[in-house]
């Protein structure tokens, strides 16, 4: 696994918790990616100025588990017909 270290400064109205989480998800299909600061459960304790989000509490930037998971959703909305033109193609 590949991990990077991301320095970051957020507004006073930004509220990151000990619950906090992060994700790099992807912005554009050239590879381009944003912060993603969520809201997690857990700890209410807020985290100081140059605290840390831990590897525990960040997301991939690809859950390759969760979209082969809708997979089968998307697939069937295609249709047996639409499915097969794609793969032909």
């Amino acid at each position: 696994m590949t991990t990077a270290s991301v320095e970051f400064s957020a507004s006073d109205a930004v509220v990151l918790t000990d619950g906090s989480k992060a994700a790099m998800p992807l912005r554009n299909l050239i590879g381009g990616r944003y912060l993603e600061l969520l809201e997690g459960a857990g700890g209410t304790k807020r985290i100081k100025a140059g605290g840390t989000i831990g590897l525990d509490r960040t997301a991939p930037a690809l859950d390759l588990d969760a979209r082969h998971r809708r997979l089968p959703a998307a697939v069937s909305r295609l249709g047996p017909t639409r499915s097969m033109r794609s793969q032909a193609s």
